[in-house]
């Protein structure tokens, strides 16, 4: 008994030492942040939360630091915890970049420590240390885009794509996925190109049809690479023979179309009037391989039922198994702006169009920020062409307004608008400008019972030139959702 207490109070005292060390632990990573607003004569931009794994560590400073880009030699006043091995230099005279050899690790919180006192002799006591904090993305996996297609030979050929939250190289996304036939694991087929740093392409080719269905079953397990996701998604394989519309879906993109998916190649030769057919409106079909695609001829919304008649034959001259109707709905698209062309802009010529689509609006707000030609140099060390990371630390807001649209088209679909951007701002050929197009809640047409638009006339706007352009005033005026 009395044996029996003492290691009773042993297991205790171990209980207790471990809380210690941990509550020490705990206590020694708490550090305390700087406050940026003190330090915003010295330093005007660092890399804070939601940071990509591959990107640098940045630190932007008001003042040039050196007088020698490229430097290195300059661990001295930098330190990074957990601690990680990388090139620290100047990028330029007033920036230091800190670039780690390796992928930093996801979800991960780090630490920076920067001793201002030995860059800038002239740092007060009070600011002699800087030290902030930044957290890389969590990393997320999900299959998407997935489709199976009939090909000659009874064979089919499945086709999808691992979606990332962050940068994800195709060397890691063969270690993530697999696929199986029933329960014999199945060759997987990685696209070499196309593919982007947070999306990889995929394909299963030559999968055999059976006389009896089959099931293709794609297994996303991220336990290599240390991430807690596991997903399954199953495909369904026809039987031979086995002559079905799978489905039906409607896409309203750029038209009104229902897009239906059968099992089997169609006989493209065969004249589809009366074997395929709607309750409602117009349209014309077309054929691919195992799609019917039908294209309306004018705007229809609501419930339409589709009709796919038994004649209806297949490439290997199977008959459609049964009648069959699917029923889908054209719902009214909510409004939407959307850029064609990149939404960054360098003026090279005498007009300056701006081409970009919108739906259910009949005005949008336009932004343009004009990035000067002493900066474009420090606009691409955070940027593509494309982005707009911390444009107000590289240009100006030199425009912000409300534009018309044309009222000739119909507002229900996307529609192909163009803005002469020379009417709105002064070209400047050694600028770049990035344009921000938006709109607010009383620009919409779409059909809702919130939305009072029944009494609006086209004519009554205008485009309005003498809005106060600031950064603030802009984006106040936008309703959020």
């Amino acid at each position: 008994m009395e044996a029996r207490k003492k290691i009773i109070n042993l297991g205790i005292k171990s209980i207790l030492l471990i809380g210690i060390l941990m509550s020490f632990s705990q206590c020694a990573r708490r550090v305390k942040l700087s406050n940026p607003g003190s330090y915003k004569k010295v330093i005007t931009m660092y890399t804070s939360n939601n940071q990509s794994i591959t990107s640098p560590v940045m630190v932007q400073f008001v003042e040039d630091a050196v007088k020698e880009v490229g430097k290195n030699k300059i661990n001295d006043f930098f330190t990074i915890s957990p601690e990680v091995d990388g090139k620290l230099t100047w990028d330029s005279k007033s920036r230091l970049k800190f670039m780690p050899k390796k992928k930093l690790k996801s979800g991960e919180n780090y630490l920076v420590t920067i001793e201002l006192d030995k860059i800038f002799s002239n740092i007060p006591d009070s600011l002699k240390t800087f030290t902030f904090e930044f957290k890389t993305k969590n990393q997320n996996f999900d299959i998407q885009n997935i489709h199976l297609s009939p090909i000659k030979d009874s064979m089919y050929f499945l086709s999808g794509s691992i979606h990332s939250a962050d940068d994800l190289e195709l060397v890691n996304a063969k270690k993530i996925l697999s696929a199986k036939l029933e329960s014999k694991p199945i060759n997987i087929k990685w696209n070499k190109l196309g593919n982007r740093n947070n999306r990889i392409y995929f394909t299963v080719d030559s999968i055999p049809r059976r006389i009896d269905p089959q099931t293709i079953t794609l297994l996303l397990n991220g336990d290599p690479l240390g991430v807690d996701v596991k997903k399954e998604k199953s495909v369904k394989v026809h039987a031979l023979g086995d002559f079905k519309l799978t489905k039906a879906e409607v896409n309203q993109d750029k038209d009104q179309r229902i897009i239906l998916y059968f099992s089997e190649v169609i006989k493209a030769s065969q004249d589809l009037e009366g074997l395929i057919y709607t309750d409602k409106g117009e349209f014309e079909m077309t054929v691919y391989q195992n799609k019917v695609t039908l294209i309306f001829k004018e705007q229809i919304s609501g419930d339409v039922k589709v009709t796919a008649e038994r004649s209806l034959v297949s490439e290997r001259n199977y008959r459609l198994q049964e009648r069959t109707e699917k029923n889908v709905k054209f719902e009214p698209i909510v409004p939407g702006v959307r850029i064609l062309d990149k939404n960054t802009i360098l003026p090279n010529g005498d007009n300056l169009p701006l081409v970009f689509e919108t739906v259910n609006l009949h005005s949008v707000d336009v932004k343009i920020t004009k990035v000067y030609q002493k900066n474009i140099l420090q606009f691409f060390q955070f940027n593509d062409l494309n982005e707009s990371y911390r444009l107000n630390y590289v240009g100006d807001v030199v425009y912000t307004g409300k534009i018309a649209l044309n009222t000739k088209n119909d507002f229900r679909m996307w529609n192909t608008q163009v803005i002469d951007l020379k009417k709105l701002i002064a070209k400047d050929p050694g600028a770049l400008y990035h344009i921000d197009l938006g709109f607010r809640r009383s620009y919409s047409t779409y059909p809702c019972d919130k939305i009072e638009n029944e009494n609006f006339d086209p004519s009554t706007i205008h485009i309005d030139k003498n809005e106060k352009v600031t950064e603030e005033n802009f984006w106040v005026k936008y309703d959020t959702r």
